[in-house]
């Protein structure tokens, strides 16, 4: 669902090829794979190469990974301080 999604967003293409190569790629060299960073990757170098890409989407995608780890830490750290402060 999530990559049919994705697939629609960023370019009109097969992106079942890109997805298969990335996730054979990293398996054999052991690495772990996020299915929406590999669909992403996959259907981004397809749209480059075929110059089909549609970059809204793709900058909405990538500026959601740069806000993710920031605001996690964040809630983390806030949940850590209030955490210390109720126990005694």
């Amino acid at each position: 669902m999530i990559t049919g999604i994705i697939f629609l967003a960023v370019c009109f293409l097969a992106y079942s090829n890109g997805a298969n190569d990335n996730f054979t790629s990293a398996s054999l060299h052991g690495l772990p794979v996020s299915t929406t960073h590999v669909s992403v990757g996959s259907l981004l170098g397809m749209g480059l190469a075929t110059r089909q890409v549609k970059w809204k989407p793709v900058l909405g995608v990538l500026a959601s990974w740069i806000v993710t780890l920031p605001c996690a830490a964040l809630l983390a750290g806030l949940a850590y301080a209030l955490l210390r402060m109720s126990s005694p």
